[in-house]
């Protein structure tokens, strides 16, 4: 899809507004990080052609009414690795070949990665696809990105960037590293020993720190992860910390993952995600964690 729903947190009230401006191709498994009123959106998987999304997204405008309510919708929960798509094609198989082999009736929709940049106003609900320069990272989906103020070792002033990790690419899953600068918006292709290549993980800054955190995801061999990694903003040094007591999350990927306001004593609060294992059915979690970080650890 692509289209926008607006939550009132107040009111607790849906509605889907009229876009404006250069709307992004319909897709998934792609990143949304917000600096003041401007949501950025990055990469992601889906179709490649045009025509047949339009149509889609026509029979879909159907369920809505004039006032922006959905009537007689159906909505399916976010896909991963290991969904399955309408034709019966693994989602994997897509990922790996960008497209799905013909029907007996006629071709399917072909899908492909992006590795474009949009904004859109969240005010005014304008979008436009922005250009960048430098080196940007391959077209992707699945990956993290997160936004933080980053001082300049030359200047000294605080800049804001948007950081990149991981995902899946045509060649397979990876563990590279890329920022781009909001204000120029130049892509640079850091140098970082990162840890193993995954999809599907999490990452976000702790508040009052110069730590982002990395959860979970899925391995370039199909493994799961549940460790956390911690990455240093400046230096870009990872570190590998282990959990001192409690109950560690089990093996998952495609979480949710938040943290609490408090700069003291930062807490990250994972909710739901799945495991995929070889051979075995996938398991799907609604279950919730708590880990609390020390100042001394950021």
């Amino acid at each position: 899809m692509d289209d926008v729903y607006v939550l009132d947190t107040k009111e607790w009230i849906w509605s889907h507004p009229q876009m404006k401006g250069q709307v992004p191709s319909a897709r998934d498994k792609h990143t949304a990080c917000l600096v003041g009123r401007t949501l950025y959106i990055f990469g992601g998987f889906g179709p490649s052609n045009v025509e047949e999304v339009d149509e889609m997204n026509q029979d879909n405008d159907e369920d809505v009414n004039a006032n922006g309510s959905v009537e007689n919708g159906n909505g399916n929960a976010g896909e991963g690795d290991d969904a399955i798509s309408e034709d019966g094609a693994d989602d994997d198989e897509i990922l790996d070949g960008g497209e799905e082999d013909e029907e007996e009736d006629g071709p399917s929709m072909s899908f492909t990665w992006f590795n474009d940049l949009h904004a859109l106003d969240v005010i005014d609900m304008e979008w436009k696809e922005l250009e960048t320069t430098g080196v940007k990272p391959t077209p992707r989906a699945a990956h993290a990105s997160f936004i933080a103020n980053i001082k300049d070792n030359e200047s000294g002033d605080a800049r804001v960037k948007m950081f990149v990790f991981g995902g899946r690419d045509h060649v397979g899953r990876r563990n590279d590293l890329y920022t781009l600068d909001i204000k120029t918006l130049e892509w640079k292709k850091e140098i970082s020993k990162a840890p193993p290549a995954r999809s599907f993980h999490v990452m976000l800054p702790l508040p009052g720190s110069n730590v982002a955190v990395c959860y979970g995801g899925m391995g370039a061999n199909g493994q799961m992860f549940s460790d956390l990694e911690l990455m240093d903003l400046q230096t870009l040094e990872w570190t590998s910390p282990k959990s001192s007591n409690g109950f560690w999350p089990p093996l998952r990927g495609a979480t949710s993952m938040t943290s609490t306001l408090s700069q003291e004593e930062p807490k990250l609060i994972i909710f739901g995600g799945s495991q995929s294992v070889e051979d075995k059915e996938t398991i799907y979690y609604n279950d919730a964690y708590v880990a609390q970080f020390s100042a001394a650890s950021c």
